[in-house]
C-alpha cells in the first residue's frame, strides 16, 4: 500500500472513522451519529461497520516500533535510524526492561483479568488521572473498542524522526526510557515526576509515549492524529477545526487507531486536562455530560477524588459508569458501599503510603479483610509489589442507582471531603455548601469486629 498521509481521500476516511469511534462513547451526548444503533442503558450502541474504514498508514506502525526499540524490517523507512550503536544500545535497554517488566507484571495481570469478564461491564474504557499509561487499560480490558484518558502530562507532537539525522534521531529517544522507567518499576507514574520528564522532546510527550507502550504491546498502529474536544462536547480533529477557524490554540489530544494482527480496529485517545472543578471548560463539560455505561479505570489518583475541589470528576464516575474499578486512591469506598453498586474486593489492603495518611478508609480495611477471597497477583497503585495491592469491583445496580448527571460546581471548596480521624478511629464526611455551612457525618469502626484495626498484622 502506498501512503499519502495528505490525500483527501485518507483524510475524508480518517475523520469518518473519528466521529464513529467518538459516537461509541458519546451517543447520549450532544452529538449523534445518524449511523449509530439506538442503544440501551446497558448497550450504547456500536456504529455500522465505520471504524474499519481507518485508512492503514504503514508509517505509523513503523514508528511505533522505532520509539518501542523493536526491530524493524530491513525496507522500512526508518530501518537506518536503527542501525547505529545510540539505537542499538537504547533498543538493548528498552527490551531487558519491557521483559522484565512482562515477566513480573503483565502476565500476571493478563492471567487475572477473567475476573473482570461477564460481570456487565464495557464495552468503553474511561481512565482519568492516567498519565500516558494504556498498559493496564488494554491489559485489563484487553476488548474494548475504546479507551479515553485524562492526565497533566503533556501531550506532545506526533514524533516525525528526521531521517538525515542518524545517531541524533537516536539519541533523542533516551528521555524516553527516562520517562517510562517509573511505570516499568514501581507500576505507577509519579504526577511530579511526569511533570519534568514528559515533554523533554518531540519524542517524549504522551503522544511519543503511547506509542512506545503500543509497540511493545505487540499492537499495530495504524494511523493518529492531535484532536481538541470541541465547543459541542465531540472529538474532532484539530487540524480541521483550525482550517474551518473555530479554533486557533494547540490540540490538547492525540488518538491512534491500532489493532492485534488480524484483531478488531480499537482507539485510544489522550487528553491533557486539568480536572479539578474549577478548570473545566464548557466543552469538557459538555463531553463528560455525553456519557454512559462506561468502565472507569482508577490507579494511583492521589486521593483527589477525596476532596471537594474534585468532586465534579467524581460524580461523573459515580453518575455515568456501568462499572468502576478502583482502588483506594480513586472514588472513596463509602460512595460505592451500599446498595445501589454490587461490589467485589481484591487482595490487602492496610493502609495508604504516608504521603496520603489522612486518607486511610476504616470501613475498606474491614470488608476487604472479611471479603477478599486472595491476594492479588501483581502490583497495582500506591503499595507496589506482589500480594500488597488491592482492587474494588463496583458494579452499578440500574434498578436502584439509575444513571444520573454530573453537577459542577465550579468551586474547590464547595463539596465532600472525605479524611480519616486517627485518634479517633472515625471517617470524617463533611460536606460544605456555597453558604458557608458544613454538615458532618462520622462513621466509626464497628467494635464488634475488631477493637482497632492492626495495620502492621500481615493479613493471610
Amino acid at each position: 500500500m502506498n501512503p499519502d498521509r495528505n490525500s483527501s481521500k485518507t483524510k475524508a476516511r480518517l475523520l469518518l472513522a473519528l466521529l464513529a469511534a467518538t459516537a461509541i462513547l458519546f451517543h447520549c451526548g450532544p452529538t449523534v451519529d445518524p449511523s449509530l444503533s439506538k442503544g440501551t442503558a446497558e448497550d450504547p450502541g456500536l456504529p455500522a461497520g465505520l471504524v474499519r474504514d481507518v485508512a492503514a498508514d504503514p508509517h505509523f506502525a513503523e514508528l511505533a516500533r522505532f520509539i518501542a526499540g523493536r526491530e524493524l524490517a530491513p525496507d522500512a523507512k526508518l530501518h537506518p535510524l536503527t542501525t547505529g550503536a545510540s539505537y542499538q544500545s537504547y533498543r538493548k535497554r528498552v527490551r531487558t526492561a519491557w521483559e522484565r517488566y512482562e515477566t513480573n507484571h503483565l502476565q500476571a495481570m493478563r492471567a487475572w483479568n477473567p475476573e473482570l469478564k461477564d460481570r456487565g461491564c464495557g464495552p468503553n474504557v474511561f481512565y482519568p488521572f492516567s498519565g500516558p499509561d494504556i498498559t493496564h487499560a488494554v491489559s485489563l480490558f484487553p476488548d474494548a473498542p475504546t479507551y479515553v484518558m485524562f492526565g497533566l502530562e503533556t501531550v506532545g507532537p506526533i514524533p516525525a524522526p528526521n531521517l538525515k539525522n542518524k545517531n541524533g534521531e537516536a539519541r533523542k529517544l533516551n528521555p524516553v526510557l527516562q520517562a517510562v522507567g517509573a511505570v516499568l518499576g514501581r507500576n505507577f507514574f509519579k504526577t511530579i515526576d511526569m511533570a519534568v520528564e514528559v515533554g523533554q522532546n518531540n519524542y517524549s510527550g504522551v503522544a511519543g509515549l503511547l506509542l512506545f507502550f503500543l509497540g511493545n504491546l505487540e499492537y499495530e498502529v495504524l494511523n493518529g492524529f492531535p484532536v481538541v474536544i470541541a465547543s459541542d462536547g465531540s472529538i474532532r480533529e484539530h487540524a480541521v477545526l483550525k482550517a474551518q477557524g473555530e479554533i486557533k490554540g494547540p490540540p490538547t489530544g492525540v488518538t491512534y487507531f491500532f489493532r492485534k494482527p488480524g484483531g478488531k480496529i480499537q482507539q485510544v485517545t489522550y487528553f491533557a486536562i486539568n480536572l479539578a472543578d474549577s478548570a473545566y471548560g464548557d466543552n469538557v463539560k459538555k463531553f463528560l455530560n455525553g456519557r454512559r455505561a462506561i468502565v472507569t479505570k482508577l490507579k494511583a489518583a492521589s486521593y483527589l477524588m477525596y476532596r471537594p475541589s474534585f468532586d465534579g470528576m467524581r460524580d461523573t464516575i459515580l453518575g455515568r459508569s456501568n462499572c468502576i474499578l478502583t482502588d483506594s486512591s480513586g472514588v472513596p469506598f463509602h460512595y460505592l458501599n451500599n446498595a445501589r453498586w454490587k461490589l467485589d474486593l481484591f487482595g490487602v489492603y492496610r493502609r495508604p503510603v504516608p504521603l496520603f495518611k489522612s486518607r486511610f478508609q476504616p470501613d475498606l480495611f474491614v470488608e476487604l479483610k472479611e471479603r477478599s477471597p486472595e491476594r492479588l497477583p501483581f502490583s497495582y497503585g500506591y503499595n507496589y509489589g506482589p500480594g500488597l495491592s488491592h482492587l474494588i469491583l463496583a458494579v452499578r445496580d440500574l434498578e436502584r442507582n439509575p444513571w444520573f448527571a454530573p453537577e459542577f460546581d465550579d468551586s474547590t471548596s464547595i463539596g465532600d471531603n472525605t479524611v480519616w480521624l486517627a485518634e479517633k478511629r472515625t471517617m470524617l464526611y463533611e460536606r460544605r455548601f456555597a453558604n458557608g455551612e458544613v454538615a458532618l457525618d462520622k462513621t466509626e469502626l464497628s467494635e464488634t469486629r475488631h477493637e482497632r484495626p492492626n495495620l502492621n498484622k500481615k493479613t493471610k
